[in-house]
């Protein structure tokens, strides 16, 4: 593990950060169900980070996970104000040093959010198994959701800025599989 951080040394110490506030606000209200937050949410949010920085990676950038500050702050207030009913999380992002062309940048967007509706998926499939799949499932639904809007440092901005009709496809999926899993809960 510390082979894939060992190029920054403080890109291991903000995924954590950013992870250990992404617990805290999906366990708000209900600290009970903290272990299995732990994993759900963990899972993820590490796979679609991981997937950014890969995707960077494999077309030759530079790339490493970074906190962000105003980010963990709307995470928490959003929680706060909602009662633990929805996160908006926003914790950190991938930031590229190296200039991508807008193709690159919109795959490199890409590869998060398509991640978490891949094991959304696959988690929807093994619902009727454990409780804890229906939730894993809705968590990577979310997470892709508010990944996919078109907003300053988020996802949807650049997926959108390459191409609209790809933004759409992936957004009408996330949203259909997203209202599925609530409505099947």
């Amino acid at each position: 593990m510390t082979a894939v951080f060992s190029r920054y040394r403080n890109e291991l110490l903000e995924l954590i950060l950013a992870f250990l506030t992404l617990i805290v606000a999906f366990s708000y209200p209900n600290i009970l169900n903290f272990q299995s937050i732990l994993l759900v949410v963990g899972v993820a949010f590490i796979v679609h980070e991981l997937c950014h920085r890969f995707a960077a990676t494999s077309m030759g950038l530079l790339a490493r996970f970074r906190v962000w500050g105003y980010g963990l702050l709307v995470t928490i207030v959003s929680v706060l104000l909602t009662g633990g009913n929805f996160t908006l999380a926003a914790p950190g992002t991938v930031y590229i040093y190296t200039s991508p062309n807008k193709r690159e940048r919109g795959l490199i967007a890409l590869a998060g959010p398509f991640s978490n509706l891949a094991l959304g998926l696959m988690l929807s499939c093994l619902r009727p198994i454990s409780t804890i799949m229906g939730m894993a499932a809705n968590v990577n639904f979310q997470l892709a959701f508010i990944n996919m809007l078109p907003f300053s440092i988020l996802d949807g901005r650049y997926i959108m800025d390459w191409s609209r009709r790809i933004w759409i496809g992936v957004m009408v999926a996330i949203v259909f599989s997203l209202a599925l899993s609530l409505y099947t809960r």
